[in-house]
């Protein structure tokens, strides 16, 4: 079979965070993730998300359904650091995009 690969990239400033989102949105995903907000954020201020891998390499976003995904794990700015803040802070943010 095929060589199992991990890849692990870091989005640490502005453009490239914002970017990433504007991407999101622009593939209609924004309303599926706000949506279930509250259960993609973690009690450690962690937003998880699941994308499908496959569309993801025919160059298009979607959700997973499946078992084969990019996970993406984004940590909330928010002080403090729990989640009933982190899921405010990113419900703010996401709707500003």
């Amino acid at each position: 079979g095929n060589p199992i690969l991990m890849l692990r990239c870091r989005l640490q400033k502005d453009d490239a965070i914002n970017s990433f989102w504007r991407r999101v949105k622009d593939a209609g995903l924004l309303e599926r993730i706000l949506k279930n907000l509250d259960e993609r954020i973690d009690e450690d201020a962690v937003l998880h998300l699941r994308f499908d891998k496959q569309n993801a390499y025919n160059g298009s976003l979607a959700l997973a359904k499946n078992d084969d995904v990019i996970a993406v794990r984004a940590k909330i700015a928010a002080h403090p650091a729990k989640k009933s803040v982190a899921v405010r802070v990113a419900r703010e943010y996401l709707r500003r995009l």
